[in-house]
């Protein structure tokens, strides 16, 4: 080995590049930020930056080998601690500037109505950041860039009609699109990089995916920063109320999400007829709704399931005739894994609901006896694997489908 090259843990260095980022951060805001807010925004500002990172440094303290409790610091997982951090940040940008736009009613309405589009676009940015629903789409890359440089270019043209004092907000904002660019778009394409590294050889594989989310962090709360700079000019010493809703609206934004994850237990517990099959893998049918016409059905279903089995799993129901067993129509559909449920731990099994439609076919008798069906499967290289049922309180149709209705 060359006498030149030297051993570098691949963890020490991310550690480090956490500490110096954060570092100069810290620098930068005290020096050139936080003398220009009022007590009450700096302090908000002060608690966001301290916050996410002691969050950074827990996910990289206390790996899966170190702790049990790791996942709820896991900055690659959504429904925990990290991502609603994430979330709130988010929203009370989206919040701040909406404030901003209600007390600035004496500016021209362009810039009024621009701090409506940024309040609404981060405060859907909040809600996507903790259900992760842009995985959903395909090229969202693509979409959330265009959406960055539109702000941009949006905030550019604000700021060239705004006084002077008002620039450093402005660039600040700009500073921090770039940011969150720079980690979400450009970072996340970064190969794992293992071995050689210039004269270090690295001690395991250095995964930028903890970069990438230091600088999404810390791009939300240059645009936080710039937020409260922009209220800061409208209302330099906020009354009461202006404080207490900028404080406790983080805490308000909780409430949606957690009882965005409860309605499936509230469907099953009040709308839905009770059920108990237990199927292959620990999957349970809990209940299920059905409406009907004489054209379709749309159901409702109620299964738990662990995350990772149920991200595998399909749904199929079947319309079939009680007396030839003949299948009259079906639908298929791959379960959604995307609902969130806040800080439960990667083993539990959470509710899950599925609706789908069952269309009959035009010459279907009314009074023909019907059974509706339903299948569970999983996706194979060979194809769907139907999944066994264990056990059920309602009649089997066969070993793999229970009677619904």
């Amino acid at each position: 080995m060359d006498s030149l090259e030297s051993i570098v843990s691949a963890d020490g260095l991310t550690g480090l590049f956490v500490i110096i980022l954060y570092a100069a951060v810290v620098v930068f805001s005290y020096r050139w930020l936080f003398p220009k807010l009022a007590p009450t925004y700096a302090r908000i500002s002060a608690g966001f930056l301290l916050a996410q990172a002691l969050v950074i440094m827990l996910a990289l303290h206390l790996r899966p080998a170190a702790s049990p409790a790791w996942w709820y610091w896991d900055l690659n997982r959504e429904y925990n601690i990290a991502s609603t951090l994430a979330s709130l940040q988010l929203a009370l940008v989206g919040w701040v500037a909406l404030m901003t736009a209600w007390l600035a009613r004496a500016a021209p309405a362009w810039r009024r109505l621009y701090l409506i589009a940024i309040a609404a676009v981060f405060l859907i940015l909040a809600w996507d950041e903790y259900f992760k629903l842009h995985e959903q789409m395909l090229h969202w890359k693509r979409y959330y860039a265009a959406l960055g440089i539109g702000i941009a270019l949006s905030t550019i043209i604000v700021a060239l009609r705004s006084p002077r004092r008002m620039w450093k907000w402005r660039l600040c904002l700009l500073a921090g699109l770039a940011t969150s660019g720079t980690g979400a778009i450009l970072l996340e394409e970064l190969p794992l990089i293992c071995g050689d590294l210039g004269w270090m050889r690295l001690n395991g594989c250095l995964a930028f995916d903890v970069w990438e989310e230091c600088l999404e962090f810390i791009g939300v709360w240059l645009a936080l920063a710039a937020m409260l700079g922009g209220i800061a000019d409208l209302a330099p010493n906020p009354r009461p109320r202006v404080q207490t809703t900028l404080i406790a609206f983080p805490a308000l934004w909780l409430i949606p999400l957690i009882i965005y994850t409860g309605i499936p237990q509230f469907e099953r517990h009040f709308l839905a007829t009770s059920a108990s099959t237990d199927f292959e893998y620990g999957l349970r049918l809990h209940g299920y709704h059905i409406d009907g016409s004489a054209e379709s059905s749309n159901i409702r279903l109620y299964v738990s399931a662990k995350r990772g089995i149920y991200a595998d799993i399909g749904y199929s129901v079947q319309l079939v005739d009680q007396i030839s067993g003949e299948m009259v129509a079906s639908a298929s559909e791959k379960a959604d894994p995307s609902r969130g449920f806040w800080m439960l731990p990667p083993g539990a099994s959470p509710l899950y609901r599925h609706a789908m439609d069952l269309f009959y076919p035009p010459d279907t008798d009314p009074n023909r006896p019907l059974w509706i069906t339903l299948s569970l499967w999983r996706e194979r290289e060979a194809g769907r694997a139907l999944l066994r049922i264990i056990d059920s309180d309602r009649k089997q149709l066969t070993e793999t489908k229970v009677i619904l209705e």
